[in-house]
């Protein structure tokens, strides 16, 4: 038997190393699973934080590229306004210059008429010249402008581009943070798998240790009860002998069995009357006799139990109790001591009350203190009661031991003496 328990232990052991090897395989692999999602979430971290970063550069270039269209356009503005009251200056120019040509020819002289003329030319030449000015600057200006709604075009195609661009980068941020997410559960998902193999790895290195304790308690049985055979076996042998040895005595007493047979016979029937005219009712208890300080203590005691046929009431329950009783250390009171032993040995000191109690029979203790001087003259009043009180039971200093132990602990069956005296 025990070598197949050995056997299923060797099994057990060897399914428990097998399972530990798949469960660190598969613990390794987890970990493996779990640095390729942490990898693959700094990847995806990085790649996010550059996403951010292009797109501050993106808003930023949006932001320039308004300012500059809105700058443009403001100077376009200021442009068109300047060549409108360029040109509303000329006009009032022209129209100044007519009216002082009329004015002249009608009013001055000739003399007055050629200086007037030749200013008049010599501004006109300067009028001319502004114009001519002007013209460039217009000209000038509306290359400018030109120049400047082709800015404005391509800074708006870019801003479209742009656009275009943040919105890729949002959805790629949306696509970003869906993926994180989803890494992110999958994570979780791991290391509840690695927490689960852990406890699935103790649980299994607890049944190890089980499967191993069991395996050396298992042999250390089997050489028990190697050395238990082995004992087994000698006994059985000087048994053998023993027997014979006893067969052998057994025919050698077999006349001496049969005359005890008989005298056992002739003393159950002296004892049968005997046995009639006793009145046993002291139940079962025990009686501790120590020594404390200068006194005796004697301590009676009788557990709760059920009356047998030697007492009042056969088969009622009856209530147990504690007594006390103190004596001197003196001779006198060691006689009392030794009386009260014998007393309660043969039966007389207790007995069965009205209410099923354990009481004194016909016996009284001393329970008051003996180190007061005023108690003396009723310990000694005491001592002559408790010697009457005995002496009307039978026990005197004659008829009791001398020479047994007076400290110590006694228990008194008084159906069990009953039992035993027809079989004595």
């Amino acid at each position: 038997m025990h070598y197949r328990t050995s056997a299923n232990y060797c099994r057990t052991f060897q399914t428990g190393s097998n399972a530990r090897t798949i469960e660190f395989k598969a613990r390794k692999g987890l970990e493996k699973e779990s640095l390729q999602a942490k990898q693959s979430l700094e990847k995806t971290e990085k790649t996010r934080k550059e996403l951010c970063d292009k797109l501050k550069h993106v808003k930023h270039d949006l932001e320039t590229s308004e300012k500059t269209r809105q700058e443009l356009c403001y100077e376009l503005k200021l442009v068109k306004q300047d060549l409108e009251n360029s040109e509303k200056t000329r006009k009032q120019q022209c129209d100044e210059l007519k009216q002082e040509l009329d004015t002249s020819e009608k009013v001055r002289p000739f003399t007055n008429w050629l200086n007037t003329r030749q200013k008049l030319c010599d501004e006109l030449e300067r009028v001319k010249k502004d114009l001519d000015n002007s013209e460039k600057r217009r000209n000038t200006f509306e290359k400018d402008l030109l120049q400047a709604k082709l800015v404005t075009e391509q800074s708006e195609k870019k801003r479209l581009k742009l656009c275009d661009e943040l919105e890729h980068v949002k959805q790629d941020l949306d696509h970003s943070e869906k993926t994180q997410n989803q890494l992110r559960d999958e994570l979780k998902g791991v290391k509840q798998d690695l927490y689960h193999s852990e406890k699935t790895r103790k649980q299994f290195e607890q049944k190890l240790l089980k499967a191993k304790q069991d395996i050396k308690n298992s042999e250390k049985t089997q050489k028990e009860l190697r050395d238990e055979l082995k004992r087994v076996k000698q006994d059985l042998y000087h048994s053998e002998k023993t027997k014979k040895r006893f067969e052998q005595d057994l025919l050698k007493t077999k006349p001496g069995i049969e005359k005890s047979v008989k005298e056992r016979a002739v003393v159950t029937a002296q004892l049968s009357p005997l046995k009639e005219n006793i009145k046993w009712t002291q139940p079962t208890g025990t009686v501790d006799v120590k020594k404390k300080f200068a006194f005796i203590n004697l301590i009676f005691t009788f557990p709760d139990g059920i009356q047998t046929t030697h007492h009042p009431s056969p088969g009622k329950p009856y209530k147990g109790g504690r007594f006390t009783g103190h004596l001197c250390t003196d001779s006198d009171g060691e006689l009392l001591c030794r009386m009260l032993k014998a007393a309660f040995k043969k039966g007389l000191m207790f007995n069965f009350g009205k209410e099923g109690k354990v009481v004194l029979d016909g016996v009284t203790l001393y329970n008051r203190p003996l180190y007061d001087f005023k108690e003396w003259k009723t310990y000694d009043a005491y001592t002559q009661t408790l010697k009457a009180q005995l002496s009307a039971k039978g026990i005197t200093e004659a008829n009791i031991d001398q020479t047994e132990d007076l400290f110590e602990t006694l228990n008194v069956n008084g159906s069990c003496l009953f039992d035993a005296a027809p079989s004595s």
